[in-house]
């Protein structure tokens, strides 16, 4: 499983993976009161993706003040639990959890 922290949904899709989440995407306003973001959340936390996909502009927010601000609890939680940074390309991102080993290719 992987989340994409963003508006790409296509990536689940061209990556062959699931959903971490309850959400396809990220978008402010969008699906983000505060049962949505609690139910979304705990599936997070539940599934525990292996991946966080970090996608550029136009398709996350330009500015990441601006997803800190929209979904702050889910910036938290990325922050705190997915600080290796994988791959970063072309404004792409790909974090993992702390290293233990873990294949990402699966």
């Amino acid at each position: 499983m992987v989340l994409v922290a963003g508006n790409a949904p296509q990536v689940y899709f061209f990556a062959n993976r699931a959903m971490g989440g309850l959400l396809n995407c990220y978008v402010p306003g969008v699906l983000a009161n505060r049962e949505w973001t609690d139910r979304d959340l705990a599936t997070i936390r539940r599934t525990a993706p292996v991946l966080v996909v970090v996608p550029p502009p136009p398709f996350s927010p330009a500015d990441p003040v601006r997803f800190k601000v929209s979904r702050p609890e889910l910036f938290a939680y990325i922050r705190k639990h997915y600080t290796e940074l994988v791959y970063h390309d072309n404004g792409w991102s790909l974090l993992a959890r702390r290293s233990q080993g873990t294949d990402y290719r699966r």
